[in-house]
């Protein structure tokens, strides 16, 4: 069994929560970390871990303290200590990249978005 094999059987995975997006270049958004925002988007829930999927083009995902990662079409991104980060559309973002993302991180914690089941 490989190394992902098992540490996903040791989990106890009771719920998910996926947000898709279709951005276009130039775009850029920032997580607050998970601790700050798990009990709004999943009340009762001990820990989130965040992962980013890259469909088309490419990204680059910053944790401070951390070299940047910059994934291409395929590619995932795992935060198992749900760890506030910045993906941006470009390895070096724009002022506007910059912006938007800290305006993305105002906005989340403001009006966090409402989970939603869909049957």
């Amino acid at each position: 069994m490989d190394a992902l094999s098992e540490a996903l059987r040791s989990m106890r995975i009771t719920g998910a929560l996926f947000f898709n997006a279709e951005l276009t270049a130039p775009w850029g958004f920032a997580s607050p970390p998970s601790s700050s925002a798990h009990q709004i988007l999943a009340p009762g829930t001990e820990h989130l871990v965040l992962f980013h999927l890259v469909t088309e083009g490419q990204a680059t995902v910053r944790i401070d303290g951390h070299d940047d990662v910059t994934l291409e079409a395929g590619d995932i991104v795992v935060l198992p200590h749900g760890d506030a980060h910045v993906q941006v559309s470009r390895p070096r973002p724009s002022e506007d990249e910059r912006r938007m993302a800290d305006e993305s991180v105002r906005a989340t914690m403001d009006h966090p978005p409402r989970p939603r089941c869909d049957a």
